[in-house]
């Protein structure tokens, strides 16, 4: 066969695409995606916050056709930000020497 004859493997095209659509997801300001590209590439570097973005994007293409639901958005990330950041500050208070407890809010904020 001619390279002419040939066809990609559908994954070499599949992350071709995604990896051009990450690198527009990175530039944009506050969504989903950017977020997860900077707090990845803060850890890993760019070569693998760029990969872990073709991931979410395919998770959620999948997600979507798979439930034959329309895509609501990401919540997951705001979610463990915050219990994340709530820890921190109960260790931290409690390595000062406070007893912490929580408890939520119950007047509308």
């Amino acid at each position: 066969m001619t390279g002419a004859d040939r066809q990609e493997p559908l994954s070499a095209v599949v992350g071709g695409t995604l990896g051009a659509r990450d690198g527009a997801q990175t530039h944009t300001r506050g969504t989903y995606l950017s977020k997860r590209y900077r707090q990845v590439m803060r850890r890993r570097g760019d070569a693998k916050a760029i990969v872990a973005l073709g991931h979410e994007i395919l998770l959620s293409a999948y997600r979507v056709l798979d439930t034959a639901q329309p895509y609501t958005g990401p919540t997951s990330l705001n979610r463990l930000t915050a219990q994340r950041l709530t820890r921190r500050a109960v260790r931290r208070l409690q390595d000062l020497g406070y007893q912490v407890t929580i408890a939520p809010r119950t007047d509308p904020a």
